[in-house]
């Protein structure tokens, strides 16, 4: 409550969702709800399409779009840490925080991660959580930084 999202408060207080044990049957019902994709599925190197290119303006809309109270990734860094190293009250650094972030949307949106990082870049953490059928529900927890470009893909009509 004390980042103000009382809703989210009042699901967790409510909630009869225990977190999943470190079984083989956990993982194996896990990879039933996702399973390895097909292997024709992996995109080709040259994109048929031009890539999203976002500006300052796009990248800090992406910003405030996260509710607020919304939880941070493995990182750490909470889309709040964001909101506030890019206000106007951050200043100039504030504005080079903001445009150095844009370069970076761009780099990923142009798919320009280097091959090597990428697992880690794009992966999330994944808890498993017990739901009341007896089944299990994937909570994956991703960085900071990947979530805001895919909300801005979203909000541009991309997947």
């Amino acid at each position: 409550m004390e980042e103000g999202d009382f809703r989210g408060a009042v699901r967790l207080t409510c909630s009869e969702d225990s977190i999943a044990s470190n079984s083989e049957d956990t993982i194996a019902a896990l990879r039933s709800k996702h399973p390895p994709s097909h292997p024709e599925s992996t995109p080709s190197e040259t994109p048929s399409i031009a890539a999203l290119i976002v500006n300052e303006v796009d990248v800090m809309q992406a910003i405030r779009f996260f509710p607020k109270g919304s939880a941070g990734g493995p990182d750490g860094l909470r889309p709040q840490h964001l909101q506030d190293m890019t206000g106007t009250s951050a200043g100039a650094e504030g504005v080079q925080l903001l445009q150095s972030l844009t370069a970076f949307t761009n780099l990923v949106l142009t798919g320009d991660v280097p091959a090597e990082i990428c697992a880690f870049f794009f992966g999330a953490s994944l808890t498993a959580l017990n739901k009341k059928d007896g089944g299990v529900r994937p909570i994956a927890v991703h960085p900071s930084a990947p979530c805001s470009k895919g909300g801005q893909q979203v909000r541009h009509g991309e997947n």
